[in-house]
């Protein structure tokens, strides 16, 4: 969870996750389910009451790709929104990105 404070107004159309999977977890991913909710106002207090939350990204599964590598680090996705979340100038808002998958995202 991460606030965004919006010095302009503006549309967020995409985000790009990193996470963990098979190499580190032990967990054999072929896709990952990203969900991402946002709310009018800081996250603060807010983690624990799902109500608080509108849902703006869901159900949609990405391919896992590992680069052939020896030592395998983190993997990079971008997370595109179906329509973008408009952010108004001098508002803050309160952003939420998880997977249903069980893997570590930073």
């Amino acid at each position: 969870m991460f606030d965004i404070e919006a010095v302009n107004d503006i549309t967020v159309y995409a985000f790009e996750i990193m996470y963990a999977g098979r190499e580190i977890l032990g967990e054999d991913l072929e896709v990952v389910t990203p969900e991402v909710y946002v709310k009018k106002g800081t996250w603060v207090g807010s983690q624990f009451d799902p109500e608080a939350w509108d849902t703006v990204y869901s159900g949609k599964t990405i391919p896992v790709v590992i680069p052939n590598v020896t030592c395998p680090g983190p993997l990079y996705d971008d997370v595109i929104l179906d329509h973008g979340i408009k952010l108004k100038a001098g508002e803050t808002y309160g952003i939420y990105i998880t997977l249903k998958e069980p893997a570590q995202l930073w």
